[in-house]
């Protein structure tokens, strides 16, 4: 995807592309994720369906993360900006067990291996859909933050 913030200002001249289509209507995730993302960040996407509330959850303090970690099932992932915040997220985790689980994923990565809590950068996320997520958005452009909610095709766990 081309857009302003990767040096294009001049569609026709810098892409050769004369015909621009917007596209802003989600298919990926839920309509409360969709929602969730328009009402905090000021997005304008579209969606698909309904959604119901229960679907996305901001959390407000790190024992809420902590519980979460504990809780959740094989098929939900973290995000985080870089490794530098990864680093200061494993930091408020208060069980070693559960910290020594979480691996740091980024676009140099081949594979995640198993039986891991992955952390994707928001980078290596980008254009992945995962079942749950939990964004850690320390750091994070209010786009990226969009990026990373938006991973999350049925739940989001939301924390700043």
């Amino acid at each position: 995807m081309l857009h302003e913030a990767c040096g294009v200002t001049d569609w026709a001249a810098d892409t050769g592309i004369e015909k621009i289509y917007e596209i802003n209507r989600n298919y990926r995730s839920d309509a409360a994720i969709v929602k969730f993302c328009n009402d905090k960040f000021g997005s304008k996407m579209g969606c698909i369906g309904n959604g119901r509330s229960d679907k996305v959850k901001e959390l407000t303090r790190a024992s809420q993360i902590n519980t979460f970690l504990k809780e959740m099932d094989g098929e939900t992932v973290v995000i985080v900006k870089n490794k530098w915040v990864f680093n200061e997220f494993c930091y408020l985790i208060r069980e070693e067990a559960i910290k020594k689980k979480l691996v740091y994923v980024d676009t140099k990565a081949d594979k995640v291996p198993e039986n891991v809590i992955p952390c994707y950068s928001i980078f290596a996320a980008k254009g992945l859909e995962f079942k749950t997520v939990l964004v850690y958005a320390r750091e994070m452009t209010t786009k990226q933050k969009i990026v990373a909610c938006t991973r999350a095709m049925d739940k989001l766990f939301y924390y700043e």
